[in-house]
C-alpha cells in the first residue's frame, strides 16, 4: 500500500512515515499542496492521505475538494493540532473525514487507520474474558 504524507513539521513527517511503514505502506512526502497535488496525479497507487490542512500557502481545503472530485477513492486522515477548531468549524468538506489530533499515541494513529479500512483490526486481548 501507499501513503501520501502532506506535513510542514519534520518531526511529525518522520513518526507518521515509522507509524506508517510498520503498517506495510511505502511512503512518500511532501510539505506543500501544490506538490502534493502533482505527486497525486503521477501516483495512481496512492490509497492514504495523511494531511495536515494548515499548512503555509494553499488551504487543505483546496486539496480535499480536489482529493473528492478526482481521487475520491483515496482515504484521507487528518492529523492536525486544530481538530476541535476544525469539527467546530462544521466545513462539509471536512466534517465526514477522520481526524487524529496532535500530539497522537501510536495505538491512537492504529486505530484511525484501522477505521478507514486499510488494515484490519487487532483482536483486543482482553475479550475473551
Amino acid at each position: 500500500m501507499r501513503a501520501l504524507i502532506i506535513e510542514d513539521d519534520v518531526h511529525t513527517v518522520r513518526l507518521i512515515s515509522e507509524l506508517l511503514q510498520a503498517l506495510n505502506f511505502d511512503c512518500l512526502t511532501t510539505d506543500n499542496l501544490i506538490e502534493a497535488l502533482s505527486v497525486l496525479e503521477q501516483d495512481a497507487d496512492i490509497q492514504l492521505v495523511t494531511l495536515d490542512v494548515f499548512l503555509p500557502g494553499l488551504q487543505g481545503t483546496t486539496l480535499l475538494q480536489t482529493l473528492r472530485e478526482r481521487f475520491g477513492h483515496i482515504k484521507v486522515l487528518i492529523v492536525s493540532a486544530h481538530v476541535a477548531d476544525l469539527e467546530a468549524e462544521c466545513d462539509p468538506l471536512i466534517a465526514p473525514l477522520a481526524k487524529l489530533a496532535k500530539p497522537f499515541r501510536q495505538a491512537e494513529f492504529r486505530s484511525a487507520i484501522q477505521a478507514l479500512g486499510l488494515i484490519p483490526a487487532t483482536p483486543d486481548p482482553d475479550s475473551n474474558r
